[in-house]
């Protein structure tokens, strides 16, 4: 019933999480959309506690000045973003090593940056795809105690080198990073 399903539907402006109290099953609406949620539902718990982001997306995020100190975004179709959409995480990425840099990582693996807060994931996230000069070089992922994404592989003359281009791509699902 409409009177029944008002006394269960909030809005307001920010996050429900530790503000707003509500048996569970209320919704609320973030009218701001803040950090990109939308949607909320109380999940659980009593009190202000236990609400869950049913729908938000962050739009795509510039994460360039995350990149390790190795790699730089390519000259070419140049990008470095992240984006959130419920709880999946995506990743795209056209860069290439920076002048002077020599280091190749370890056994083959390179680090790329380190996962922002709210896109962290909680186990190995599994490798996308990565290309170096439109060869297939391996992927990019994260080991399941890495907070890092790091491009697997090597290309072409065994080693990454000034000005390697890499366009990689990957997802991983979040489960309890807030937003």
């Amino acid at each position: 019933e409409l009177g029944a399903k008002s006394l269960h539907s909030r809005s307001g402006t920010g996050s429900p999480e530790g503000v707003v109290t509500a048996p569970v099953g209320t919704e609320y609406t973030d009218t701001a959309t803040t950090n990109g949620a939308v949607k909320w539902v109380k999940a659980s718990g009593a009190g202000n506690a236990g609400w869950k982001v049913v729908y938000g997306d962050t739009g795509w995020r510039n994460i360039s000045s995350l990149l390790d100190s190795n790699w730089v975004v390519d000259t070419i179709a140049p990008s470095a973003r992240i984006r959130r959409i419920n709880a999946t995480v995506y990743v795209e990425l056209r860069i290439k090593r920076s002048p002077g840099s020599t280091s190749t990582g370890r056994s083959g693996i390179s680090p790329i940056f380190d996962i922002p807060a709210g896109f962290s994931k909680t186990s190995y996230v599994p490798l996308g795809s990565a290309a170096y000069s439109s060869t297939s070089i391996g992927g990019i992922g994260s080991l399941a105690s890495s907070g890092k994404i790091e491009v697997f592989g090597f290309p072409v003359g065994g080693f990454w080198a000034a000005g390697d281009p890499v366009a990689a791509s990957c997802s991983w699902i979040v489960s309890n990073d807030p937003w």
